[in-house]
């Protein structure tokens, strides 16, 4: 039987890796799918669609890679992998380019690669939705046929990071968006803070459409064994309470912030260094050299005894430790995020007792300021996070008075569960689609 509608998930991770918050989305989308209205329409087939990444790579990850077949086969799809110009070793030839192309051109290599397959099938179907993730493949909206579907969705922007290194992304960003309003193309927004950017920086008002960000509750990666096997595992002491920090290992992430406040307090607060023990899980598979360079002396100048620091990218790990009933205090010190599921993470995942201290981030604060066990930094200084830790690790009376609990449990996991935002945006998508709107 012939196929009505085709769906392309495209994306550089979450489909056979998982190295970023992106990847983790993107993957929510195949783990949930069969709770999607979208995946109710008429006779579907859905595929995805990712740079090629052979298994023997440091990148591949079978779990995001079985739960992407699965879903695909079981709608009369498949997994797509785009070869021009990609070697399938690393994925850092999608980030930062390779010896011969820049970043900006293996992007272009690939959104062409994509229009390309996605034509050459075109006709077997009566609809074909797109829906692409992330800045190296807004650009594919210049190669498409304006009679498909195609909604792009950036999880972060270059203008809201305001890095020296982002101009060339930033001028790619400009041009392409510019060029959404000669098709009808549309744009996903994970964010109220990258809606109001989206209009204010990038003059880009319409055909807006809301994929709000979200966490898949019943996610497997979610279901904890509650064994503790990490503390053997990764010789972290089980007589010590844990301060939990993850996320890339990046300037973004504010990674040396979390260093350089511990390696201050071991070394002049007797009571952490002898009671504390830090958790840094921070994979480099994205790292620039020389920030890495950086973080490595900060971590080999603590003592193995302090710090446990987990170098590559963890499905489930941060998972487990947050549920850990001596995990006593998460940081999230992130310098910017364009939403941060982190926030949403360790709201819902943690255990009751431990303590949340938090960036003074607009997204940050929008998840946590509903609690009263999370603390938010004014400064995202190492010296303001020595002092608030130093503060937390004292006995306190009771919650955090400053802040007040206005959203139960059901009613914030309503707000941030990836199913009900996604069904939202899907469904809008649709509407605007078929001029229902």
């Amino acid at each position: 039987m012939e196929k009505d509608t085709a769906i392309y998930i495209i994306a550089a991770d979450g489909i056979k890796s998982l190295q970023t918050g992106v990847g983790v989305i993107v993957n929510f989308i195949f783990e949930s799918f069969n709770e999607l209205d979208i995946s109710k329409l008429d006779n579907i087939q859905l595929n995805a669609i990712c740079p090629k990444i052979n298994t023997t790579s440091n990148d591949f990850v079978k779990y995001a890679y079985d739960i992407t077949l699965k879903t695909c086969l079981q709608a009369g799809g498949e997994i797509i992998e785009l070869e021009r110009n990609l070697s399938g070793k690393t994925l850092n030839e999608v980030w930062k380019g390779t010896s011969t192309k820049s970043s900006i051109e293996i992007w272009e290599d690939l959104c062409i690669e994509i229009s390309a397959i996605i034509s050459s099938k075109q006709s077997n179907f009566s609809k074909v939705i797109i829906v692409a993730h992330d800045t190296l493949f807004v650009n594919l909206a210049t190669y498409l046929n304006d009679d498909v579907l195609f909604c792009w969705i950036p999880h972060s922007l270059g203008t809201l990071f305001k890095s020296p290194d982002q101009n060339m992304r930033i001028d790619y960003e400009f041009e392409s968006i510019s060029k959404f309003s000669e098709h009808n193309h549309m744009i996903g927004y994970i964010s109220h803070l990258t809606k109001d950017h989206l209009k204010t920086n990038y003059n880009y008002k319409s055909n807006l459409v809301s994929f709000y960000s979200g966490i898949y509750f019943k996610s497997s990666k979610y279901k904890i064994t509650g064994d503790n096997y990490f503390l053997k595992k990764y010789n972290i002491p089980a007589d010590k309470k844990i301060i939990l920090a993850w996320g890339r290992c990046s300037f973004q992430k504010g990674i040396d912030i979390i260093l350089n406040a511990y390696i201050k307090l071991i070394n002049e607060n007797t009571k952490i260094r002898k009671s504390y023990h830090l958790v840094l899980i921070a994979p480099v598979e994205t790292s620039y050299d020389k920030y890495l360079e950086e973080i490595l002396q900060y971590v080999n100048s603590i003592p193995n005894s302090a710090i446990t620091f987990v170098s590559n990218f963890q499905h489930k790990l941060q998972y487990e430790i947050l549920a850990y009933k001596n995990t006593d205090l998460i940081l999230l010190n992130s310098r910017y995020e364009t939403f941060g599921l982190t926030s949403i993470e360790a709201l819902n995942l943690s255990n009751s007792n431990s303590k949340i201290i938090y960036s003074n981030l607009p997204t940050f604060e929008e998840v946590l300021k509903s609690s009263n066990r999370t603390y938010r930094l004014m400064q995202n200084s190492f010296e303001s996070l020595c002092d608030l830790i130093s503060e937390l690790s004292e006995p306190h009376e009771g919650p955090n008075e400053t802040e007040q609990e206005y959203f139960t449990v059901q009613e914030h996991q309503n707000r941030f569960s990836f199913t009900i935002n996604y069904n939202s945006g899907f469904n809008n998508l649709l509407k605007l689609y078929l001029n229902e709107g």
